[in-house]
């Protein structure tokens, strides 16, 4: 090809390629090595002494570490947390005592089952039929004792339901034969039982003799903020009956240990154990009650 001596103008090798200018588009200032950058990288921002990568911060962050600093567990019990964060993080189980109802009874229509303890102020009706035909309605005195036609007299207070029906039917066979009987419990006796220890409201209450350990608690408001939601016991006589566990109920819908309440029983709160707060990126934060 004809070079730029020859013709006074450049030639295609001797000078470095044409840049292609954007109309409108910002220039950018000359290199050393070529022509103006057309979009010029930015500056990048000097690094502190001794500061981390922004990745390895961000990393940090989301694993919840937090440099040169106490953690969030240490903050909570320092009170040095947020007072939004702290109030939204109480102790496991105390929310189930909330809202109490203001009037606790157990509904009456409630079947009794075979284990029920009969006592003063029960009533039940007794319906024979066959070769002999009657209905009587019957309530137990205070001395535990009910009135049958012809029968007499009989101390009924202290059987369960179940040896009540064997009992009544073993006495009318001394008179009559060729029937069938059914025993029905009418209106139910209430109990008085007492709430001591560091319970929210102790003293004594007046519940349905269907009631249970449970009801109780719910009737006296719970625990206090000293007492234990893992370690109640029902007094029965001067005895320990039943120690109860609420995590047990809260946690796995375990009853098992929710006994009914018998005339005189003493539910004591004992109080609380040691506590540990869980807080953070967990799916329950609250302060937790450990067993002993």
């Amino acid at each position: 090809g004809t070079s730029g001596a020859d013709t006074g103008l450049p030639g295609i090798y001797d000078t470095a390629p044409p840049v292609i200018v954007v109309p409108g588009a910002p220039q950018g200032p000359e290199t050393p090595s070529g022509p103006p950058q057309i979009f010029p990288s930015q500056p990048a921002v000097p690094q502190q002494p001794g500061q981390a990568p922004e990745e390895e911060q961000k990393k940090g962050t989301e694993q919840g570490e937090i440099a040169g600093g106490p953690s969030e567990l240490d903050r909570f019990l320092s009170g040095a947390l947020p007072d939004k964060f702290q109030a939204s993080v109480g102790r496991y189980g105390m929310s189930f005592f909330r809202n109490p109802p203001s009037t606790f009874a157990p509904g009456n229509a409630i079947p009794v089952g075979p284990d029920y303890v009969i006592g003063p102020g029960d009533s039940f009706r007794i319906d024979v039929w066959g070769m002999v035909q009657g209905t009587w309605n019957v309530t137990v005195d205070r001395n535990g004792q009910v009135a049958i036609p012809t029968v007499g007299t009989l101390g009924v207070a202290g059987l369960t339901f179940d040896q009540l029906k064997s009992t009544i039917s073993r006495e009318l066979n001394k008179y009559y034969a060729g029937f069938e009987m059914n025993i029905t419990m009418g209106q139910l006796r209430s109990i008085k039982v007492y709430v001591t220890g560091n319970a929210k409201k102790p003293g004594a209450y007046t519940l349905s003799a269907l009631s249970t350990l449970v009801n109780a608690l719910l009737s006296c408001g719970g625990p206090s903020e000293t007492g234990t939601l893992r370690d109640i016991v029902v007094n029965r006589n001067g005895k320990a009956v039943a120690r109860f566990d609420m995590y047990d109920f809260l946690m796995k819908g375990d009853k098992t240990k929710d006994i009914r309440l018998q005339p005189e029983d003493v539910i004591h709160i004992n109080r609380v154990g040691p506590l540990a707060a869980i807080t953070g990126n967990v799916r329950v934060p609250a302060i937790y009650e450990l067993k002993k």
